[in-house]
């Protein structure tokens, strides 16, 4: 009743119109108040109000670049399973890090107890540089092989998904759960890489047989990768998961990314650490050592007191007349 009365006293006055305060343009119909046509009402969309609430990417090229990177090395087989447990952040026990645990401590047994165990076994008669075997051929296949051993330890040793989220870590100064393992990987694995070199040749030295030589090569090298073995289909999905979300967290926050665009100092994600620079300094030497010992293994003059071993360890000890001891000669 109070709204017809107003209603009909403003038609009588002659008032067709209403102008306030607010900057919209309002026009007066009877029963109701309309907006102009120019002042279109627009419905909220939720979905747009997220995407304006969502923080600026702060992203450099050299830091999308890394990202791309990263990702291609996942794709070509690089990663391994310090990797993986870097990326669940080790110290929340989370049901990531959980599953990989016990995977992890099946590799270090694999590629530290059982190479110290074997270079024990090797070196407790003694350690020699000295070959068992003078021909010529075999000279040359056991150092084309040891070669070719020593370039794939260095390569499983070097593993570019570890190094480069080690230096990431680092850089933007992640929690100890990202980059303890990462660590425990790098030195794992140059331990490992010396300790299969030295290893080898002392194997090498024992044997007599080409075919020895061949599967005591594949089985050394075997040891060398088997941390990039462990890693199945779901334990990569779950680290690639891990690496958006983490990637996500430090790049597109401007408190963390203290080196995105906009900051006054784009570096290059690719720099290298001191600890980077150490780790890859003893690769190189243990690849230089490699290189000098296959030479020795060719040059170095035969033993005297020489063995002939199989595939699986040392076998029957032969007298200066290069004979074995359990030949017809000597029974």
């Amino acid at each position: 009743m109070r709204a017809s009365f107003d209603e009909e006293k403003l038609c009588r006055h002659g008032a067709t119109g209403f102008v306030g305060a607010s900057p919209r343009a309002w026009q007066w119909k009877t029963g109701g108040l309309k907006v102009s046509d120019d002042n279109k009402y627009r419905a909220l969309n939720l979905e747009e109000d997220e995407e304006d609430d969502r923080p600026v990417r702060l992203c450099s090229e050299a830091q999308a670049r890394w990202v791309d990177d990263w990702l291609e090395s996942v794709e070509s087989g690089e990663l391994d399973v310090y990797t993986c447990l870097g990326l669940s952040n080790t110290f929340t026990w989370s049901p990531d890090t959980r599953k990989l645990i016990f995977k992890v401590l099946a590799v270090t047994v694999l590629q530290v107890v059982i190479p110290l165990i074997m270079l024990s076994l090797e070196t407790a008669d003694g350690l020699t540089f000295q070959p068992a075997e003078a021909n010529n051929g075999f000279r040359i296949i056991g150092s084309a092989l040891y070669l070719y051993s020593v370039y794939s330890m260095y390569n499983n040793a070097l593993d570019e998904c570890r190094g480069r989220l080690l230096n990431f870590a680092f850089r933007h100064q992640l929690p100890a759960g990202y980059w303890v393992p990462l660590v425990l990987g790098e030195f794992s694995n140059v331990l490992v890489s010396m300790v299969l070199v030295l290893t080898l040749y002392v194997i090498f030295t024992h044997l007599v047989q080409p075919a020895d030589l061949i599967l005591n090569a594949v089985a050394v090298n075997f040891l060398g990768s088997v941390d990039g073995e462990f890693v199945n289909e779901d334990m990569k999905k779950d680290a690639l998961a891990n690496f958006k979300e983490v990637t996500s967290a430090v790049l597109e926050n401007p408190e963390l990314n203290h080196h995105g665009v906009g900051m006054g100092h784009e570096d290059d994600e690719e720099k290298l650490t001191c600890l980077d620079v150490f780790l890859k300094t003893l690769l190189y030497s243990i690849a230089v050592s490699g290189i000098i010992m296959s030479m020795v293994f060719f040059f170095a003059s035969t033993s005297e007191e020489i063995n002939i071993a199989g595939p699986s360890g040392k076998g029957h000890s032969m007298g200066t007349c290069g004979c074995c001891h359990q030949c017809h000669k000597h029974r």
